[in-house]
């Protein structure tokens, strides 16, 4: 049998193995713990890259869009010009003179095609031609002409190179439309 000194060297001998074995066992699972830990860190960092490169590339785009598409100076020249001219516009022809329709028969609208009824709101333009306010108004910012003899209506400073005639009255209008004309340019350019 074995003496008590090498009972306990075996012991021993059992404990460290027992105990190497249970810290090689601990390293290995440590081993591959830090490798999931690692792979997976990694997998983070690579989404959180290409979720930043996605959002970086997006508000590129957004950006050359807003640029490019609204704070552009010369879309913004032109839309401050078209707001310009279409108050001009509608400042000019608010001072064209306007009257209510007291009889019936008084003819009809030529835009619309419908026939003046008493209490229409009918506007007279330099050449004598009455329309419904609402169709000439539309009419207006639109042609600056009149719908039946394509007269010039409005001689604002905006229409200056689009007059017919270079400035010159349509044969055949009256004095009175002359004069009329010339009171609501005179107007207009006041505005």
């Amino acid at each position: 049998m074995h003496s008590a000194v090498e009972n306990l060297n075996i012991a021993a001998n059992i404990k460290y193995e027992s105990d190497n074995k249970n810290k090689r066992k601990r390293r290995k699972k440590r081993f591959y713990m830090d490798i999931v830990s690692i792979g997976m860190l990694a997998l983070v960092l690579c989404i959180i890259l290409i979720f930043a490169c996605l959002l970086g590339y997006i508000m590129d785009k957004i950006h050359t869009w807003l640029v490019n598409r609204r704070l552009d100076p010369i879309s913004l020249a032109k839309n401050a010009w078209s707001k310009f001219k279409q108050y001009k516009v509608t400042k000019a022809i608010n001072r064209i003179t306007e009257h209510t329709v007291e009889n019936d028969g008084d003819g009809g609208c030529a835009i619309c095609l419908g026939a003046y009824e008493i209490g229409d709101k009918v506007r007279t333009l330099p050449c004598e031609h009455q329309f419904h306010s609402e169709c000439v108004d539309e009419w207006i910012k639109k042609h600056n002409n009149c719908p039946s003899c394509r007269a010039q209506i409005l001689n604002v400073e905006l229409f200056r190179n689009a007059r017919p005639n270079n400035g010159q009255h349509e044969q055949g209008q009256s004095s009175r439309a002359i004069e009329n004309e010339q009171q609501i340019l005179d107007n207009a350019e006041n505005v």
